[in-house]
């Protein structure tokens, strides 16, 4: 048989060579970020990050700044738990929990008006008025101290009022044609507040009531104080509870009668 004779095979349906259209694998949605969602600041530990503008007041002073946080932020330093060891002679030593610290803080801060090409020397000087007393102490009167200051912005109990303990200039950028500074970064070391307690004056102790000792004969003012007060030189405190009486002789009339001495 001529091969231009030959027929091919009819393709019957369901055969391998049939294209058959697989469905399309939908890859599920990305999840939207929740409230819950942890956020890449979470892995900094114990400090809030930069970026965020927090406002510095003086409590009773008119000393007040708007400054950037710098990277490092703010963060607590100290006061948590106050254990102390004790020395036990010839013996193991132990551990006594002595009181609760105050709280301290460091605050890296940025004084920025370097966009503006404005001054920031008024933030300065505000700074440098809250951390420092307003003059001497007046005679007689109370001590002049720095004023606390509250912080209200991103920074850990920012409830608390604080007082400030040193600063630590960093690095500024000047205006070259007068000098003034554009921006300035600084760090504030914090301590707590707390408002010192006032004693009260102690009761004054209450003196004895006066003894009645009757007089006998050959006693006089200078005999009964050595007696009962300690020292004869005592002898005028007598002679103030006892009217009729002027000197440390007692005349003979006294005899048998009762005279006050005062009390220890």
């Amino acid at each position: 048989m001529s091969p231009a004779l030959r027929r091919k095979p009819p393709r019957h349906a369901g055969a391998h060579s049939t294209h058959v259209k697989r469905p399309a694998i939908k890859k599920p949605a990305a999840k939207a970020a929740t409230a819950n969602t942890p956020s890449p600041l979470s892995a900094r530990h114990g400090h809030l990050a930069g970026g965020h503008r927090i406002f510095i007041f003086a409590l009773g002073r008119p000393a007040k700044i708007t400054a950037q946080l710098a990277e490092a932020g703010a963060h607590i330093t100290g006061g948590f738990g106050k254990w102390e060891e004790v020395a036990v002679p010839r013996g193991d030593p132990f551990t006594q929990w002595a009181g609760r610290s105050l709280l301290a803080m460091d605050v890296e801060l940025v004084l920025d008006g370097y966009a503006a090409h404005r001054s920031v020397e008024a933030d300065i000087r505000a700074v440098e008025d809250m951390a420092t007393a307003p003059g001497p102490r007046p005679p007689g009167g109370a001590p002049v101290t720095p004023p606390p200051i509250r912080i209200v912005g991103a920074v850990p109990h920012a409830d608390l009022t604080w007082v400030i303990g040193g600063l630590d200039w960093g690095e500024m950028l000047r205006d070259l044609r007068t000098g003034a500074r554009l921006r300035q970064a600084l760090t504030l070391h914090l301590l707590e507040y707390v408002e010192e307690q006032t004693i009260g004056a102690m009761p004054a102790p209450q003196k004895a009531p006066p003894r009645k000792i009757k007089v006998k004969r050959g006693d006089d003012l200078k005999k009964l104080a050595a007696r009962y007060l300690g020292k004869s030189s005592r002898w005028p405190e007598i002679v103030k509870l006892n009217k009729g009486l002027r000197g440390w002789k007692l005349p003979a009339k006294w005899v048998g009668k009762t005279v006050l001495i005062p009390g220890h």
